[in-house]
């Protein structure tokens, strides 16, 4: 079995909590919807390894959705 990744735990949690889950975080696409940040143990994966980010077993990963108001 492959390391677990960023992008299988929200394959997890896609199953998990299903398409309304999957259509917040992710584009038609699978991309990351724009304003999306996930962090692992505080650092945001863009500064690591993106999707691909390498998972251990005490990691804390934050998933911050976009922030909107005025």
């Amino acid at each position: 079995m492959n390391a677990p990744n960023v992008n299988s735990l929200l394959d997890i949690l896609i199953e998990r909590y299903g398409k309304p889950f999957e259509k917040e975080v992710f584009t038609d696409s699978r991309c990351l919807r724009e304003g999306m940040v996930i962090l692992v143990n505080g650092r945001n994966i863009f500064f690591l390894e993106g999707l691909g980010t390498k998972l251990k077993q005490d990691d804390t990963v934050c998933l911050i959705p976009p922030a909107g108001g005025g």
